[in-house]
């Protein structure tokens, strides 16, 4: 079992975002036995709230633009498309040359 889920630290103003992780184990007895594990991904859940965030206000600004976004993976050559409904299309399907075989193929 996993599950993430907030608890409120000692003085009851802090809250914090525990990740826990429960198993059960082998165990030669009448009773069964888990492991359990708790780790604070606090600082992991408030940066994927931020981002979230700033992705939400990019999209509506991108939203009230006739431009094009586009994107490059410099490590694989993959080049993007983002299209204003959110959609992301694909220029290339197979690994390309960028930006010789853009200007190639008429960019």
């Amino acid at each position: 079992m996993e599950h993430t889920h907030r608890v409120c630290a000692g003085d009851g103003k802090n809250w914090l975002w525990w990740q826990v992780r429960a198993a059960q184990i082998e165990y030669d007895g009448a009773s069964p036995v888990m492991l359990i594990t708790t780790v604070d991904v606090s600082r992991f859940k408030e940066a994927q709230r931020r981002q979230e965030e700033q992705i939400r206000r990019l999209q509506t600004a991108f939203d009230q633009t006739s431009k094009q976004l586009w994107e490059v993976d410099l490590s694989s050559g993959a080049f993007r498309l983002y299209m204003q409904d959110a959609r992301r299309r694909s220029v290339w399907k197979e690994r390309q040359h960028f930006p010789d075989d853009l200007i190639d193929g008429g960019w």
